[in-house]
């Protein structure tokens, strides 16, 4: 938590020097900022209507660093690189009824390239985006023997988003789907799992 509460801290303050920096943030074709918000797992095994084990999916957490870069008028390239805490695991049924979780992406660290389509130039401008989305989970070695770590996960993000220009900093909730393209199972008692997720982000540029 103290590692977690320091990155928020740094973010917080260089996104404040680039503000105070120039007001004309409009006009730039480059801008720097942060991004905090909250995400939706969605996990989906390959198998239907198991009867050993169940799926839990749940609300977590994201935050991170991004960049965008004005292309044209239009067309905004925005690399972004994220923290997230997933809320999803899978819970095994064992022949004698014992029962134990396998977390999936507990912890992941996201790169993602976003290229962004503006549909109005107005003060509140509408966009579009879609992009691929790099998942590397963060993570110790499992305690247990029976606990396994979950692979790499690609996917594709698309979404729409709602850029406010203000004085000093441009303000830009997005709403997103991720739809997992590879299995991130490592477990041999599983078939392939897809993790899926929708994620509400709010952008400080």
């Amino acid at each position: 938590m103290k590692n977690t509460a320091l990155i928020t801290l740094l973010l917080f303050s260089t996104t404040f020097l680039f503000s105070q920096s120039d007001n004309s943030i409009t006009d730039r074709k480059l801008n720097f900022g942060f991004n905090i918000g909250t995400n939706y797992s969605m996990l989906q095994p390959e198998t239907v209507h198991p009867s050993n084990y169940e799926v839990s999916n749940g609300f977590g957490l994201n935050m991170g660093i991004l960049m965008d870069y004005a292309i044209s008028k239009n067309f905004i390239f925005s690399p972004k690189a994220e923290l997230a805490f997933n809320n999803s695991y899978i819970e095994i049924i064992n022949g004698d009824g014992s029962r134990y979780e396998y977390d999936l992406l507990p912890i992941t660290l996201n790169f993602m390239t976003h290229f962004k389509y503006k549909i109005s130039r107005k003060k509140a401008e509408p966009y579009l985006f879609i992009g691929p989305n790099l998942n590397i989970p963060l993570q110790n070695k499992p305690e247990l023997n029976t606990a396994y770590q979950s692979g790499y996960n690609f996917a594709i993000d698309i979404g729409l988003g709602l850029e406010n220009t203000f004085s000093y900093f441009i303000f830009a909730p997005e709403l997103k789907y991720s739809y997992g393209l590879i299995s991130v199972n490592q477990n041999p008692s599983l078939k392939s799992v897809y993790f899926h997720s929708i994620g509400l982000c709010l952008n400080f540029k």
